[in-house]
Protein backbone atom coordinates (compact mmCIF):
# COMPACT_ATOMS: atom_id res chain seq x y z
CA UNK A 1 0.00 0.00 0.00
CA UNK A 2 2.98 2.06 0.62
CA UNK A 3 4.60 1.84 -2.60
CA UNK A 4 1.12 2.20 -4.31
CA UNK A 5 0.36 5.49 -2.30
CA UNK A 6 3.72 6.49 -3.55
CA UNK A 7 3.34 5.85 -7.16
CA UNK A 8 -0.57 6.64 -7.74
CA UNK A 9 -0.24 10.24 -5.77
CA UNK A 10 -0.07 12.43 -8.35
CA UNK A 11 -3.42 11.82 -9.01
CA UNK A 12 -5.35 11.30 -6.25
CA UNK A 13 -4.52 14.88 -5.36
CA UNK A 14 -6.58 15.83 -7.99
CA UNK A 15 -9.01 12.65 -7.96
CA UNK A 16 -12.91 13.69 -7.70
CA UNK A 17 -16.11 12.01 -9.01
CA UNK A 18 -17.17 8.32 -9.13
CA UNK A 19 -15.11 5.43 -8.12
CA UNK A 20 -14.96 3.27 -11.20
CA UNK A 21 -13.52 0.30 -9.94
CA UNK A 22 -11.58 -1.08 -7.17
CA UNK A 23 -8.79 -3.48 -6.80
CA UNK A 24 -7.88 -6.48 -4.24
CA UNK A 25 -4.10 -7.67 -3.51
CA UNK A 26 -3.57 -11.13 -1.93
CA UNK A 27 -0.19 -12.49 -0.81
CA UNK A 28 -0.26 -15.87 -2.37
CA UNK A 29 3.45 -17.61 -1.45
CA UNK A 30 5.59 -15.98 -3.05
CA UNK A 31 3.47 -13.96 -5.26
CA UNK A 32 0.92 -11.77 -5.21
CA UNK A 33 -2.90 -12.18 -6.60
CA UNK A 34 -4.58 -9.01 -8.16
CA UNK A 35 -8.30 -8.97 -8.12
CA UNK A 36 -9.49 -6.80 -10.47
CA UNK A 37 -13.22 -5.18 -11.39
CA UNK A 38 -15.48 -7.45 -13.10
CA UNK A 39 -15.93 -5.07 -15.61
CA UNK A 40 -12.00 -5.76 -17.25
CA UNK A 41 -12.22 -9.11 -16.25
CA UNK A 42 -13.55 -10.31 -20.09
CA UNK A 43 -10.95 -7.75 -21.31
CA UNK A 44 -7.86 -8.69 -19.44
CA UNK A 45 -9.11 -12.65 -20.27
CA UNK A 46 -8.93 -11.51 -24.16
CA UNK A 47 -4.89 -9.94 -23.38
CA UNK A 48 -3.99 -12.74 -21.21
CA UNK A 49 -3.02 -10.97 -18.39
CA UNK A 50 -2.11 -13.03 -15.10
CA UNK A 51 -3.61 -12.44 -11.90
CA UNK A 52 -0.39 -13.78 -10.09
CA UNK A 53 2.32 -11.47 -10.08
CA UNK A 54 5.82 -11.85 -8.80
CA UNK A 55 6.26 -8.69 -7.45
CA UNK A 56 4.58 -5.47 -5.46
CA UNK A 57 6.16 -3.37 -8.50
CA UNK A 58 4.32 -5.53 -11.34
CA UNK A 59 1.32 -5.58 -9.12
CA UNK A 60 1.41 -1.66 -8.45
CA UNK A 61 2.44 -1.03 -12.50
CA UNK A 62 -0.53 -3.15 -13.34
CA UNK A 63 -3.38 -1.23 -11.14
CA UNK A 64 -1.54 1.86 -12.94
CA UNK A 65 -2.67 0.33 -16.36
CA UNK A 66 -5.89 -1.01 -15.81
CA UNK A 67 -7.08 1.93 -13.98
CA UNK A 68 -6.12 3.96 -17.05
CA UNK A 69 -8.25 1.34 -19.22
CA UNK A 70 -10.99 1.58 -17.02
CA UNK A 71 -11.18 5.22 -17.55
CA UNK A 72 -10.82 5.06 -21.37
CA UNK A 73 -13.71 2.47 -21.74
CA UNK A 74 -16.05 4.65 -18.53
CA UNK A 75 -18.82 5.82 -21.49
CA UNK A 76 -19.56 9.08 -19.63
CA UNK A 77 -15.28 10.10 -19.81
CA UNK A 78 -14.36 12.96 -21.78
CA UNK A 79 -13.32 12.98 -25.25
CA UNK A 80 -10.13 11.43 -24.72
CA UNK A 81 -7.11 10.66 -27.27
CA UNK A 82 -4.11 8.20 -27.27
CA UNK A 83 -0.75 10.50 -27.50
CA UNK A 84 1.72 13.03 -25.56
CA UNK A 85 1.15 15.48 -24.25
CA UNK A 86 3.48 18.91 -23.18
CA UNK A 87 3.14 22.26 -21.98
CA UNK A 88 4.86 25.16 -22.13
CA UNK A 89 3.48 28.84 -20.42
CA UNK A 90 0.03 27.15 -19.80
CA UNK A 91 -0.26 26.16 -23.35
CA UNK A 92 -0.16 22.38 -24.78
CA UNK A 93 1.05 20.40 -27.41
CA UNK A 94 -0.25 16.80 -28.38
CA UNK A 95 1.50 14.31 -30.66
CA UNK A 96 -0.47 11.41 -31.52
CA UNK A 97 0.34 8.81 -34.14
CA UNK A 98 0.71 4.93 -34.48
CA UNK A 99 2.64 2.29 -32.66
CA UNK A 100 6.20 2.84 -32.37
CA UNK A 101 5.89 6.36 -34.42
CA UNK A 102 8.16 7.97 -31.95
CA UNK A 103 5.66 9.84 -29.43
CA UNK A 104 7.66 8.88 -26.51
CA UNK A 105 10.81 9.47 -27.74
CA UNK A 106 10.28 12.69 -29.18
CA UNK A 107 8.24 13.77 -25.53
CA UNK A 108 11.36 13.04 -23.63
CA UNK A 109 13.87 15.27 -25.40
CA UNK A 110 10.81 17.86 -25.62
CA UNK A 111 11.23 17.24 -21.76
CA UNK A 112 14.69 17.65 -21.44
CA UNK A 113 14.36 21.12 -24.04
CA UNK A 114 12.60 22.28 -20.74
CA UNK A 115 8.85 21.35 -21.96
CA UNK A 116 6.75 20.27 -19.38
CA UNK A 117 6.03 16.14 -19.92
CA UNK A 118 2.19 15.65 -18.58
CA UNK A 119 1.86 12.16 -20.38
CA UNK A 120 3.53 10.32 -23.35
CA UNK A 121 0.19 7.96 -23.78
CA UNK A 122 -3.11 9.92 -23.47
CA UNK A 123 -4.68 12.46 -22.18
CA UNK A 124 -8.57 14.04 -21.67
CA UNK A 125 -10.27 16.89 -22.62
CA UNK A 126 -12.69 19.27 -20.75
CA UNK A 127 -14.35 22.11 -21.60
CA UNK A 128 -15.15 24.37 -24.47
CA UNK A 129 -11.25 25.75 -23.41
CA UNK A 130 -10.56 22.31 -24.20
CA UNK A 131 -8.23 21.79 -21.17
CA UNK A 132 -6.33 19.17 -21.44
CA UNK A 133 -5.86 16.33 -18.10
CA UNK A 134 -3.01 13.31 -18.37
CA UNK A 135 -3.97 9.70 -17.97
CA UNK A 136 -3.30 8.65 -14.52
CA UNK A 137 -0.11 6.76 -15.71
CA UNK A 138 3.29 7.04 -15.44
CA UNK A 139 5.71 7.64 -18.44
CA UNK A 140 7.52 4.92 -20.50
CA UNK A 141 10.00 4.83 -22.50
CA UNK A 142 11.37 1.43 -24.42
CA UNK A 143 15.06 -0.10 -23.78
CA UNK A 144 15.45 1.03 -27.63
CA UNK A 145 15.49 4.70 -26.94
CA UNK A 146 17.99 4.50 -24.29
CA UNK A 147 20.50 4.88 -27.37
CA UNK A 148 19.42 8.54 -28.29
CA UNK A 149 19.68 10.12 -25.20
CA UNK A 150 22.70 10.84 -23.10
CA UNK A 151 23.46 7.73 -20.10
CA UNK A 152 23.26 10.61 -17.48
CA UNK A 153 19.76 11.40 -18.21
CA UNK A 154 18.94 7.59 -18.16
CA UNK A 155 20.39 6.97 -15.13
CA UNK A 156 18.61 10.01 -13.31
CA UNK A 157 15.35 8.50 -14.41
CA UNK A 158 16.03 4.93 -13.03
CA UNK A 159 17.16 6.33 -9.74
CA UNK A 160 13.57 8.25 -8.81
CA UNK A 161 12.08 6.47 -6.43
CA UNK A 162 9.24 6.20 -8.01
CA UNK A 163 10.80 4.70 -11.22
CA UNK A 164 10.85 0.93 -12.97
CA UNK A 165 12.99 -0.93 -15.03
CA UNK A 166 11.23 -3.16 -17.02
CA UNK A 167 12.94 -7.28 -17.90
CA UNK A 168 12.62 -5.75 -21.13
CA UNK A 169 14.58 -2.80 -20.44
CA UNK A 170 11.55 -0.14 -20.54
CA UNK A 171 11.96 2.29 -17.93
CA UNK A 172 8.76 3.67 -16.10
CA UNK A 173 8.91 6.85 -14.80
CA UNK A 174 7.39 10.40 -12.86
CA UNK A 175 8.30 13.50 -15.71
CA UNK A 176 6.13 15.58 -12.62
CA UNK A 177 5.88 15.53 -8.64
CA UNK A 178 1.96 16.10 -9.57
CA UNK A 179 -0.45 15.91 -11.79
CA UNK A 180 -0.90 19.42 -14.41
CA UNK A 181 -3.32 20.74 -17.08
CA UNK A 182 -2.76 22.99 -19.79
CA UNK A 183 -5.28 24.85 -22.27
CA UNK A 184 -4.46 22.57 -25.66
CA UNK A 185 -2.93 24.59 -28.42
CA UNK A 186 -2.07 22.49 -31.04
CA UNK A 187 -2.21 18.63 -32.07
CA UNK A 188 0.52 17.21 -34.50
CA UNK A 189 0.17 13.84 -36.56
CA UNK A 190 3.21 12.16 -36.08
CA UNK A 191 4.42 10.11 -39.27
CA UNK A 192 6.96 7.41 -39.39
CA UNK A 193 7.90 8.10 -42.62
CA UNK A 194 10.58 11.63 -43.49
CA UNK A 195 8.95 14.68 -44.21
CA UNK A 196 7.81 18.30 -43.53
CA UNK A 197 5.15 20.10 -40.99
CA UNK A 198 2.07 20.72 -43.18
CA UNK A 199 -0.83 22.38 -41.92
CA UNK A 200 -4.27 20.02 -41.60
CA UNK A 201 -7.74 21.19 -42.51
CA UNK A 202 -10.46 20.47 -40.12
CA UNK A 203 -11.92 18.09 -42.22
CA UNK A 204 -8.63 16.40 -43.11
CA UNK A 205 -7.62 16.53 -39.35
CA UNK A 206 -11.33 14.91 -38.18
CA UNK A 207 -10.89 12.10 -40.27
CA UNK A 208 -6.85 11.14 -39.87
CA UNK A 209 -7.66 12.41 -35.86
CA UNK A 210 -10.58 9.86 -35.13
CA UNK A 211 -8.66 6.31 -34.65
CA UNK A 212 -6.51 8.04 -32.21
CA UNK A 213 -9.82 9.34 -29.49
CA UNK A 214 -10.23 6.84 -27.24
CA UNK A 215 -14.21 7.26 -28.02
CA UNK A 216 -13.55 5.58 -31.21
CA UNK A 217 -13.40 1.95 -29.37
CA UNK A 218 -16.10 2.66 -27.12
CA UNK A 219 -18.76 4.30 -29.54
CA UNK A 220 -17.54 3.72 -32.57
CA UNK A 221 -17.12 5.95 -35.59
CA UNK A 222 -19.76 8.06 -36.07
CA UNK A 223 -20.28 9.06 -32.68
CA UNK A 224 -16.47 9.96 -32.50
CA UNK A 225 -16.75 12.11 -35.15
CA UNK A 226 -19.19 14.56 -34.02
CA UNK A 227 -17.15 14.47 -30.67
CA UNK A 228 -13.63 15.06 -32.04
CA UNK A 229 -15.23 17.65 -34.43
CA UNK A 230 -15.34 21.00 -32.40
CA UNK A 231 -11.33 20.20 -31.81
CA UNK A 232 -10.54 19.89 -35.11
CA UNK A 233 -12.28 23.38 -35.61
CA UNK A 234 -11.18 25.02 -32.66
CA UNK A 235 -7.22 23.84 -32.61
CA UNK A 236 -4.31 24.33 -35.04
CA UNK A 237 -3.38 20.37 -36.33
CA UNK A 238 -0.22 19.46 -38.36
CA UNK A 239 1.02 16.49 -40.01
CA UNK A 240 4.77 16.59 -39.25
CA UNK A 241 7.53 13.67 -40.82
CA UNK A 242 10.14 12.18 -39.50
CA UNK A 243 13.39 13.78 -39.08
CA UNK A 244 16.31 13.88 -36.50
CA UNK A 245 15.25 14.62 -32.80
CA UNK A 246 16.66 18.03 -32.84
CA UNK A 247 15.29 19.00 -35.74
CA UNK A 248 11.34 17.47 -34.40
CA UNK A 249 12.10 19.33 -31.68
CA UNK A 250 12.58 22.41 -32.69
CA UNK A 251 9.71 21.88 -35.03
CA UNK A 252 7.30 21.31 -32.13
CA UNK A 253 8.76 24.33 -30.03
CA UNK A 254 8.14 26.29 -33.06
CA UNK A 255 4.58 25.33 -33.25
CA UNK A 256 3.80 26.57 -29.42
CA UNK A 257 5.76 29.69 -29.75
Amino acid sequence: MRRAAEVLQPWVERADGDLLGEWTVQPKGDQWRLCSPAQLQPLLAGWGILDLLPSVELVVRAVEFQATALAILHAPSPLGMHGALLAKGGSAVAIVGGKEAGKSTLSAALWQFGLDLLSDDGFFLEGEGLIAHPVPRRSRLRGTSRELFPDTFWTQLASQSTSFADQDGSLLFHPQKRSLAATLHAVVLLSAEPGRVERLSSADALVDLVRHTYRFVVSGAPATLRQLQPLTEQIACYRMGRSDLAEQCRRIESLLA
